[in-house]
């Protein structure tokens, strides 16, 4: 493990996928605390800040005791948020970032992984370090760690693509009495997924269900067609290239949207299956025995409670991603075979066109046929061969005419004859003999 721990270092001091100006930012962030009871018993309230910190002030924001206020806490979760700049660098500079990790305790192999964009769940848990967990999705990644002592969770949201920190932290909110676990992160990062992938789901249903219908096939195709007809629709006549290339790379792209959640949703349901399993466990991340660990079990099992909820969902929506991708890959198929029919209808104007030009050259070729023999003796009445005045019309050395252009003539037919042969012989189905093709 020393030996990754040393390789995880060295890749992350250097790595160039952060912010290069050192000109501190803003960053929102958001903490969850729960009072502890105080001497006369009152009862422990939950306590839920918006704000944001300065990237000077990272270290010492996540390792406060405190919040607004000095109240002694029961258990204290933070969570910070990093948008990202072009090229999906983290909007952050490698100094804030590493003195943040450093302050919040992150197992240094966990670096590797923010690095290299990584998706998944990793768990790390090492001398010298805290409890770190990673989860990584297309669209946000989320780093945390949990210290015992303070009872203190610290996370950092890194945005990616389409990340909504804001829903998320209302999604982590609804779990704020739970937060005496830090197992509470895997339970809000698989419902907030979730809740993304049903708008997204419900937006590419609308494409294909739109594109179903122009093209006449599918569940959400024109009333009263049937695949039994020999003729197309008309709208599927009237579908030009161009459109239908949209709709191709439309469905593809939501082709390759249904694989990445599935891809997806198998971070979930390992997610959720090591919440189940650590409730399972005797490990309590190192808490002493006392009421702070009781609170951390008695979260745990209501987290869990809510398990066979999220993994029915879960289970649903897997089944409709399947069928929803199915209906993607058929659809595409629809599309290719309309591509390739209006590519034929276009070649078969092609050919009309070719076959008009072809019926023309034949008119032009008539024509000329027609003009030739007249042509041919006004020359040959006009040549100075011929005397129309003498007693003798052809004279003596007509002769030397003839001599030149039949001979001619044959050759010009021979070296047609030729080049015709040639090109049979090379561009053919069938080779003379002798001859072998390589």
């Amino acid at each position: 493990m020393d030996g990754l721990v040393k390789l995880s270092q060295a890749y992350f001091d250097s790595a160039y996928g952060f912010r290069v100006s050192q000109a501190p930012i803003e960053h929102a962030t958001l903490e969850i605390s729960i009072s502890a009871t105080d001497p006369k018993g009152t009862t422990h309230q939950t306590t839920v800040l918006v704000s944001t910190v300065s990237e000077s002030d990272l270290a010492s924001w996540a390792t406060a005791d405190g919040g607004s206020d000095s109240t002694p806490c029961e258990a204290r979760l933070k969570l910070i948020r990093i948008d990202q700049i072009h090229d999906e660098i983290p909007n952050i500079s490698k100094a804030a970032f590493r003195s943040l990790t450093n302050a919040m305790g992150v197992h240094p192999a966990a670096l590797y992984m923010v690095c290299r964009k990584y998706d998944g769940f990793h768990t790390y848990k090492g001398p010298g370090s805290s409890h770190t967990w990673f989860f990584g999705s297309s669209t946000h990644a989320i780093l945390w760690c949990y210290s015992p002592s303070r009872r203190q969770t610290v996370g950092v949201f890194m945005e990616r693509i389409q990340a909504n920190f804001q829903d998320f932290c209302r999604v982590l909110s609804a779990f704020s009495e739970n937060i005496h676990a830090p197992q509470v992160l895997f339970l809000s990062s698989a419902i907030h997924q979730q809740h993304n992938f049903d708008v997204g789901t419900a937006s590419e249903l609308g494409v294909i269900q739109r594109i179903e219908q122009q093209t006449g096939f599918g569940p959400s195709a024109v009333k009263g067609y049937a695949l039994i007809k020999s003729e197309p629709t008309a709208k599927m006549v009237r579908a030009e290239i161009d459109e239908l290339t949209v709709w191709s790379q439309a469905v593809g792209e939501i082709g390759v949207n249904c694989s990445n959640r599935g891809r997806n949703h198998r971070t979930f349901w390992r997610m959720l299956a090591a919440l189940r399993q650590d409730q399972e466990d005797s490990e309590t991340l190192g808490l002493p025995q006392g009421p702070a660990m009781e609170r951390y079990k008695a979260s745990l099992r209501e987290l869990c409670d809510v398990l066979p909820t999220v993994e029915r969902q879960l289970e649903t929506y897997d089944e409709y991603i399947l069928y929803l991708k199915d209906r993607t890959e058929r659809l595409s198929s629809v599309l290719f075979t309309l591509l390739t029919h209006v590519d034929a209808r276009a070649g078969i104007g092609l050919a009309s066109a070719a076959k008009r030009d072809s019926s023309s050259m034949k008119t032009v070729a008539i024509m000329t046929m027609a003009f030739l023999p007249a042509t041919f003796f006004a020359a040959l009445f006009a040549m100075p061969l011929l005397e129309w005045d003498g007693s003798h019309m052809v004279q003596k050395g007509f002769w030397v005419y003839l001599a030149c252009t039949i001979p001619v003539t044959l050759l010009v037919f021979a070296l047609w004859l030729g080049i015709i042969e040639r090109r049979w012989i090379l561009g053919g189905t069938g080779s003379p003999k002798g001859f072998k093709h390589e």
